[in-house]
């Protein structure tokens, strides 16, 4: 993994997400915990770059931290399934946001 050096007053974050899986499967009737058959899965992943990345500039956008996991509710759709998973790339980029900003040299 390749980290550049990146001037924290320019730098931006992007998060990328996805979910995929079953989405509104019934609950088995012989699982006692009633868990789901099979789960949504969701995934985020945080980039950073000088300046937003296009079709016709090229930047160099290392990988931050990524994440995949069973959503944490069950989902009734899949835009719910994509939303929950959006929402978990949101709280990332907060949180590494706010790292940033209060272990900032200035």
């Amino acid at each position: 993994m390749v980290l550049h050096k990146f001037d924290l007053d320019k730098m931006i974050l992007i998060a990328a997400s996805d979910a995929g899986g079953v989405a509104g499967k019934p609950v088995r009737e012989e699982d006692p915990n009633g868990e789901l058959e099979d789960t949504v899965q969701g995934a985020c992943v945080i980039l950073a770059a000088n300046k937003m990345p296009s079709a016709s500039h090229r930047t160099k956008v290392p990988f931050l931290p990524w994440r995949s996991s069973k959503l944490k509710r069950r989902v009734s759709s899949t835009l719910a399934g994509e939303a929950l998973a959006f929402s978990q790339a949101m709280a990332g980029v907060e949180w590494l946001q706010l790292m940033v900003r209060v272990h900032a040299p200035w």
